[in-house]
């Protein structure tokens, strides 16, 4: 049948493996708080088993004596003596204490406000003295930060546990505060056998045939089933796993985009950089080819103001006028300039010989001679002359020649100077 699970750190599952041989067994519970709720005595009660509880608190201890009526419940607190103190109640809790400095930090750091009362107080050798010589199987102490001066009041001799469970740190911490008492135990010969965290186990060696069921944790060949209570906070505690571990995946996801951003953001500056460095070389070869042209036409300056100050650039100046003729015919040679060239002066010479020939009719008579004796002339000229002829408003002829309406006009004038009996 699988173990019904109801200690806040499944302190009754280790127990029941080291004790589950034992029928109708009996426990102690010092600091049992409630009946049901991170009770280490609960599944045993199911079981048959039957035990004393200690709760100073009587909101506690009311409902331990509701829920377990044939149980003792000592309604007081355990310490070295007997007496009356403060006990420092934390409602709804199970942080009450006996420490007045826990309760303040609690009150500081968690908001725990708490309230005073004074309890009696007895040790343990005085409220357990009519079960001496009797088996008790299992004692638990959590007394919040008063577990030496419970263990104190106690007479090993008189009084042994066959296993002791004691909360080992500090209430609400992890800090280890089992070495102000842990020697009273030692020197009782009880063995330390395991540590779940929070409680300490130890056994006595009378019955160390024990201490190999107590020297694992919880597992799953316990069969375990959990409590209402223990069963939410699991589920409290797995859910904030899983949260946890959403959390990280989404950083994780973040975490990766932002790397990839990153290494982008470092290729493109590495491009930018090097086209940067591309253009400052640009900008370094052309800043070096400008200084050498500046230098080169700074020499050339130099070099021409040489040329132009020396005494052979002066003497060679009329050679050099005389020569410009010689150079604009060279230039008309090699563009194939010529013909037309001597074609447009030709034609100029016949308009002044036109001209000249108004005021003299002996030229008339040499241009005339000269079209006779010059058929290839006579031709020449009508060619360049037809092409104009076509747009003149006014046909006129000389020696069987069409004119243009210029030459026309210069050949009528002429013509009137010139005799009838000549004209023809």
């Amino acid at each position: 049948m699988a173990f019904l699970s109801y200690a806040q750190n499944f302190e009754d599952v280790v127990l029941w493996r080291a004790l589950q041989h034992v029928s109708n067994g009996f426990y102690i519970d010092i600091g049992a708080q409630h009946p049901t709720d991170d009770s280490v005595s609960k599944a045993f009660y199911e079981r048959g088993w039957r035990g004393i509880h200690v709760e100073p608190v009587p909101a506690y201890a009311s409902l331990l004596r509701n829920d377990r009526p044939e149980e003792l419940v000592l309604q007081l607190a355990l310490s070295d003596k007997e007496g009356e103190v403060e006990f420092h109640v934390i409602s709804n809790t199970g942080l009450s204490t006996l420490v007045q400095g826990y309760a303040n930090s609690h009150e500081v750091e968690h908001g725990f406000g708490h309230q005073v009362l004074r309890v009696p107080t007895l040790p343990i050798r005085s409220a357990f003295s009519a079960y001496e010589g009797r088996d008790i199987h299992w004692m638990k102490i959590d007394v919040e930060g008063a577990e030496e001066l419970v263990l104190r009041g106690w007479d090993p001799t008189r009084l042994r546990p066959w296993i002791m469970v004691i909360e080992a740190t500090v209430p609400m911490s992890q800090t280890p505060s089992y070495q102000s008492w842990e020697s009273i135990l030692l020197d009782a010969d009880y063995a330390f056998a395991y540590f779940d965290g929070l409680n300490r186990f130890y056994v006595a060696a009378e019955h160390q045939e024990l201490a190999a069921a107590l020297s694992t944790p919880p597992n799953v060949f316990d069969q375990v089933r959990i409590g209402t209570r223990v069963g939410s906070w699991c589920e409290h505690w797995v859910g904030r796993f899983d949260q946890a571990q959403a959390d990280r995946e989404r950083i994780e996801g973040d975490l990766r985009v932002s790397n990839e951003s990153l290494n982008a953001l470092r290729d493109l500056l590495k491009e930018s950089t090097l086209n940067v460095k591309r253009l400052e070389s640009r900008e370094r070869q052309l800043i070096q080819r400008a200084s050498q042209a500046e230098a080169h036409a700074a020499a050339l300056a130099l070099q021409a103001q040489s040329i132009y100050r020396s005494t052979s650039w002066r003497i060679t100046a009329p050679l050099r006028v005389a020569g410009h003729p010689f150079r604009r015919l060279s230039s008309a040679l090699r563009e194939d300039r010529v013909l037309s060239g001597l074609r447009r002066r030709g034609i100029g010479l016949i308009r002044l010989a036109a001209l000249a020939s108004q005021k003299s009719p002996g030229t008339q008579k040499w241009i005339r001679l000269l079209l006779r004796m010059a058929p290839g002339l006579r031709t020449k000229l009508k060619a360049e002359l037809e092409p104009a002829l076509t747009h003149s408003p006014r046909p006129a002829t000389f020696d069987g020649y069409a004119l243009t309406p210029a030459a026309a006009e210069i050949f009528d004038q002429l013509s009137k100077q010139i005799p009838p009996e000549q004209r023809k």
